[in-house]
């Protein structure tokens, strides 16, 4: 019962957002803001992805630093 109030309650939500009063879409657009817009979009991802990748290689390198050292410790120890 209450799965059908919730959808109920989403539809109508549906509908009030969909058929509003007035253009839903921009009045105003031109190709030049469109494509600055989208230049920018897509640096913002390219530099995101790029910090991701240096963090990743950077973490991964400290992690495999950090089992160099504690194999070495462990071959030290076995040596004495």
């Amino acid at each position: 019962m209450m799965f059908l109030i919730t959808l109920t309650y989403l539809i109508m939500l549906l509908i009030d957002i969909v058929f509003q009063s007035g253009e839903f879409y921009g009045a105003e657009s031109s190709f030049l803001s469109d494509l600055l817009i989208n230049t920018f979009g897509a640096i913002i991802g390219v530099l995101g992805a790029l910090y991701l990748f240096r963090w990743q290689l950077r973490h991964d390198k400290e992690k495999e630093n950090e089992a160099r050292a504690i194999e070495t410790n462990f071959t030290i120890l076995l040596m004495q």
